[in-house]
C-alpha cells in the first residue's frame, strides 16, 4: 500500500483534554498519541458507532459470511491486494507488489512483505496463505467469491505463494483482495474452521482484539508493530447502536466521531448544517436491488421480472430515499465505478427504467388482466408476493414502503416481512423468499463482479445455499459463455465489449430490480479529530490510522 501519510499529533492542553474526554475522544499521559516513530506519549481513544445488534457478534470468524459483522475485518486482518472503492483501484497489501504471470498465464507468484507480522509476533508466511485458501476449497460455504471456480492449485514456502488457475484469469489480483488472510499456526488445529467461533480474533491489521461489551462496544487496540507502521490512535472503540436513528443521533451529538455509513438519511441535511461535519460519498461496489427468485414462479416469468423491474423509480429512491447519498444503479448490474466498461446503452437507458404503462405491458405479455381493483390476475389469482425488508434501517423501510406502492399501481399484492440484516443475508442464500431487499456487495473486477452474482456456478438447486453471491438463482448459458470469455482475455478492449454485452443480457432478463449504487455516503466529524485520508473510506482502518486528536 503506497502513499500513507504519516501524522504527529500536538500537546493537548487540559482544556482540550477535559472536553475530548467527555464527547468521543478521550487522551491520557502527557500527549495526544504517537510520534511518527510509534511510541506512546498518551492514550488517544477513538470511538466510532454502527448499527450492530448482539447476534452479529456471536461470531468473529471470517469463514463464516452469514452471522457476523463483516465490517470488523477490515480492522482486525489484511488480504493480499486491497481493492479501493475511493480510486478503484488495487493496492499491495501483505502482498509486496505485482505479482508476476507464467508464460501460459496460469500461475501468478507473489512475494509477501518480509515485514508483516501477526499481532501473537509470529511472522507472515506463504504457510498461512495456501492454509487460508485451502480452507475455502474445503469448506466451499465460505468461498464467498467463488475462488474455486477458477483455482486448481495454491501451494507456497517462505515468503513466496503460487497460485495456479485452471483458465487465464487477469482479474486474479483483484479477487484475492476478496480473502482475509488467517493464521495457520492457530487455524489449522481447529477441527471445523467454519464453526469457530473466534472470539477472540488475531491477525495481522492495524488494529487488535482487545475485548468485548456484549450489546455495547467492541474495543480494539493499535498494533504497534504494524507492518505499514502503527495507528496514531491508540485505541478504537466500535459503539454499538440498536438502530440507525440511534446511531445518528449519537453521531449529531457528537459521541461517536464516524460510522461506517449507517445513519438514518432523512437526518443527512441536519448533520450536514454543522461545518465540523464532512460527507464523503464515493461509487463502489455495493447495488441495492430487489433480487428476485428466479426459480419460483412467477418470478421464473422474465416477463413478471421485467413488470417489477420498470415499477420502480429509482431516481425518486435516490432522491427522496437517500437524499442523493447514492448513484444510479446499472440495470446491467455493472457499478459505475468501472467507468471505462459501463455500456453506455444500458447504463441510465430509460427502456429499463420507471414506466407504469411498460411494467403492466409486460404483465399483460405474461398472461395477467386487470381485475376492477386494478390488480393483476391469472386463472382468479391476484399476483401476490412476499417481500423480506431490513428491520431497524428507517431508510430502507421507507424505500421498501416506496416500492411496495409502486409495486400495487402496477397490480402487483405485496406481503412485507421485515428481518435484520443477518437474517437478510441467511434467506437470500437460502432461497427461500420471492422478493428481498438488500445490498449486494460484489468482486471487485469488472467481470468478476457480474459472474459473482449472475454466473450459473455462483447458483443453487433448490434447497441448498447458493455458493457465491447469486441469490436470484438466475442462469443464463449465453451469459455464461460471454463472462467466461470475458474472464480469460488479457485483451481490455475486447473484455470491455464482451462486457457490455453481458450487461444488455442481465438488463434484458431483469434477474433483480436495481434500485441504487453505493460505495459510501460518510458523515465524519473533525471538531475532535483530524487527518482523515479520505483517500480511503473515511471508516476503515486506512484512514483511521492517520486520524489525531484536535
Amino acid at each position: 500500500m503506497k502513499g500513507y501519510r504519516r501524522v504527529r499529533d500536538g500537546v493537548l492542553v487540559l482544556v482540550a483534554v477535559l472536553a475530548l474526554a467527555l464527547a468521543g475522544c478521550s487522551t491520557s499521559g502527557n500527549g495526544g498519541g504517537t510520534g511518527s516513530g510509534g511510541s506512546t506519549q498518551g492514550s488517544v481513544t477513538y470511538t466510532m458507532g454502527d448499527y450492530i445488534i448482539p447476534a452479529q457478534m456471536a461470531n468473529m470468524n471470517p469463514l463464516d459470511i452469514t452471522g457476523n459483522w463483516t465490517n470488523l475485518f477490515n480492522y482486525i486482518y489484511d488480504s493480499l491486494y486491497y481493492f479501493n472503492p475511493v480510486s478503484g483501484k488495487l493496492e499491495p497489501d501483505l502482498a509486496t507488489g505485482d505479482g508476476t504471470w507464467s508464460s501460459d498465464h496460469l500461475t501468478y507468484t507473489i512475494k509477501l512483505n518480509a515485514k508483516a507480522t501477526w499481532q501473537d509476533g509470529k511472522p507472515v508466511t506463504a504457510d498461512d496463505v495456501t492454509w487460508t485458501f485451502n480452507a475455502l476449497k474445503q469448506y466451499p460455504q465460505a468461498d464467498k467469491s467463488g475462488m474455486w471456480q477458477y483455482l486448481s492449485k495454491v501451494s507456497g514456502s517462505g515468503d513466496t505463494v503460487e497460485f495456479t488457475v485452471k483458465n487465464p484469469l487477469p482479474a486474479l489480483p483483484n479477487l484475492l483482495s476478496q480473502v482475509y488472510i488467517l493464521p495457520s499456526h492457530i487455524w489449522s488445529s481447529i477441527a471445523n474452521p467454519l464453526q469457530d467461533t473466534n472470539m477472540h480474533p488475531v491477525g495481522s491489521g492495524a488494529f487488535e482484539f482487545d475485548s468485548y461489551q456484549n450489546g455495547v462496544a467492541i474495543n480494539l487496540k493499535a498494533n504497534p508493530n504494524y507492518f505499514l507502521g502503527a495507528p496514531t490512535i491508540n485505541k478504537l472503540v466500535i459503539a454499538m447502536y440498536s438502530s440507525a436513528d440511534a446511531v445518528t443521533l449519537a453521531l449529531e451529538k457528537g459521541t461517536i466521531n464516524t460510522t461506517t455509513g449507517t445513519i438514518a438519511m432523512p437526518s443527512l441535511p441536519l448533520l450536514l448544517k454543522t461545518t465540523t461535519n464532512k460527507l464523503q460519498k464515493y461509487a463502489g461496489l455495493n447495488t441495492f436491488s430487489v433480487i428476485m427468485n428466479n426459480q419460483v414462479a412467477p418470478l421464473n416469468n422474465v416477463d413478471v421480472r421485467r413488470a417489477i423491474q420498470r415499477a420502480l423509480d429509482q431516481q425518486s429512491l435516490i432522491e427522496k430515499g437517500e437524499l442523493d447519498g447514492v448513484f444510479n444503479a446499472n440495470a446491467g448490474w455493472l457499478s459505475p465505478v468501472f467507468k471505462a466498461d459501463l455500456n453506455t446503452d444500458v447504463y441510465g437507458n430509460a427502456d429499463y427504467g420507471y414506466n407504469v404503462d411498460a411494467a403492466k405491458a409486460s404483465l399483460t405479455k405474461a398472461g395477467y388482466t386487470f381485475n376492477a381493483q386494478g390488480m393483476a390476475t391469472k386463472d382468479g389469482q391476484v399476483l401476490s408476493l412476499t417481500y423480506y425488508e431490513a428491520s431497524g434501517a428507517p431508510a430502507q423501510e421507507k424505500e421498501a414502503s416506496m416500492i411496495q406502492g409502486w409495486l400495487k399501481a402496477i397490480g402487483i399484492q405485496v406481503t412485507p416481512k421485515l428481518a435484520t440484516w443477518p437474517e437478510l443475508t441467511k434467506i437470500a442464500a437460502s432461497g427461500d423468499f420471492q422478493l428481498l431487499q438488500d445490498g449486494i456487495t460484489s468482486a471487485p473486477a469488472p467481470v468478476l463482479s457480474m459472474s459473482s452474482v449472475f454466473a450459473s456456478a455462483n447458483s443453487a438447486a433448490a434447497g441448498k445455499n447458493t455458493v457465491g453471491l447469486n441469490y436470484s438463482r438466475y442462469e443464463n448459458s449465453q451469459l455464461d459463455s460471454l463472462l467466461n470469455e470475458a474472464s480469460q482475455t488479457f485483451d481490455a478492449s475486447k473484455q470491455a465489449d464482451l462486457l457490455k454485452q453481458a450487461q444488455k443480457i442481465i438488463a434484458d432478463d431483469a434477474p433483480v430490480a436495481v434500485m441504487y449504487n453505493v460505495g459510501g455516503h460518510i458523515v465524519y466529524r473533525t471538531d475532535k479529530f483530524t487527518g482523515y485520508d479520505t483517500d480511503y473510506p473515511a471508516w476503515t482502518a486506512r484512514s483511521l490510522m492517520h486520524v489525531h486528536a484536535v
